[in-house]
């Protein structure tokens, strides 16, 4: 947990900036940023885009959490961050 809030490049540093700004764009495969894509546009004009797409951020923090825990903080888990494998968008 520390790894992810403290001042290193795992701290949120590039990763996290990209993640807010371009909605996941550079980090998924082309398939499933298609797919969260799509869910972001038809979403009730009510709702707002910012909150789900923190909602968002947070569920791949949890869908990914086994296996960011058993990286190399310093090397292993920006380019992780920076790289997401596919994951079901559905």
């Amino acid at each position: 947990e520390e790894r992810l809030t403290t001042g290193s490049p795992a701290g949120g540093g590039g990763w996290l900036d990209s993640w807010l700004s371009l909605l996941l764009s550079k980090e998924l495969p082309l398939p499933c940023v298609l797919r969260l894509w799509d869910a972001y546009f038809s979403a009730p004009p009510e709702g707002s885009l910012q909150e789900l797409h923190t909602f968002v951020c947070l569920a791949v923090l949890e869908t990914c959490q086994d296996e960011l825990l058993e990286l190399d903080g310093d090397e292993e888990l920006p380019q992780y961050l920076q790289h997401l494998p596919a994951m079901d968008m559905g």
